[in-house]
């Protein structure tokens, strides 16, 4: 017979309550620090515009590349509310041959990189040094694909005023 002459083994118990709540402590930070760095980033966008560094890093990366994929006179770059972040695309087939956009705190990228910031300084068993270079490179990745976003708006724009002429965005 199988399993003659081997003693049976005892049932392993579950987790105690104790290890229970110490897992979830553990899962739980990552929400309560997540919403901690929400209520940061309402602070200190609440006066409008408050990242117009990073926003008139963007508007004019934005602006140049427009400039130089799409052709001379496809786009201009002018202030609004202070901060030079207006980008203005022009076409012959946009409502009105332009398409005023801004570059908003909350286009601006910065939200998703503190929300990746914080999980990658929440994460266990990896020295600081490679935590501050990986924050480095994904906000870098988040910024770049953040101006692509932008950039690719033109023909995507320009598709749509075709497919749907004479109506305003």
């Amino acid at each position: 017979m199988a399993g003659e002459g081997k003693p049976l083994q005892e049932e392993v118990e579950d987790l105690s309550w104790a290890e229970v709540a110490k897992l979830g402590q553990g899962y739980l930070r990552i929400p309560f620090a997540l919403l901690l760095v929400e209520i940061f980033y309402w602070f200190i966008t609440q006066p409008t515009n408050t990242l117009g560094l990073i926003q008139e890093s963007e508007a004019w990366i934005w602006y140049h590349l427009t400039e130089l994929i799409y052709g001379p006179g496809t786009a201009t770059l002018s202030e609004y509310n202070g901060w030079t972040t207006l980008v203005t695309l022009k076409h012959p087939d946009f409502w009105a041959d332009q398409i005023r956009l801004y570059v908003s705190d909350e286009c601006a990228g910065v939200h998703e990189m503190l929300f990746i910031s914080t999980l990658i300084v929440m994460t266990d068993g990896v020295s600081q040094r490679l935590k501050l270079r990986s924050i480095a490179v994904m906000c870098g990745i988040v910024y770049v694909l953040n101006i692509v976003r932008l950039v690719a708006f033109y023909p995507i724009a320009v598709e749509d005023c075709l497919a749907n002429p004479n109506q305003p965005p």
